[in-house]
């Protein structure tokens, strides 16, 4: 199985066991593309849409921006931006905003 099936697979076993929250640490990483957009939507359509909760935990801003919620950037342990500084791109979300409108990507 790829990395794409195995992630979605996992999603539906939690969702067959009624899972309320579903936590996912840098879920996208390793994906081609297509296989990040159907991660996403499976994410959107059946954990979000069904009510439950998902604790994203990436370095994909446009993943973050894409999914919507409460959106935090953690620098070694603190809260130095929050949603309403991704919107606008400013603050420490801005080298992010800007890596991403370039077509550059982030690096860490």
């Amino acid at each position: 199985l790829s990395e794409g099936m195995i992630r979605r697979i996992l999603v539906a076993l939690a969702m067959a066991q009624g899972a309320q929250v579903l936590v996912v640490d840098e879920p996208t990483t390793g994906l081609d593309p297509a296989s990040r957009d159907a991660f996403r939507e499976l994410l959107e359509t059946r954990m979000l849409g069904s009510g439950a909760g998902v604790l994203l935990i990436t370095h994909d801003v446009e993943l973050a921006i894409q999914l919507g919620g409460e959106t935090l950037l953690v620098d070694h342990g603190t809260v130095v931006a929050r949603t309403e500084d991704l919107a606008q791109g400013e603050g420490a979300f801005a080298p992010f905003i800007a890596a991403m409108q370039t077509g550059e990507g982030v690096l860490w």
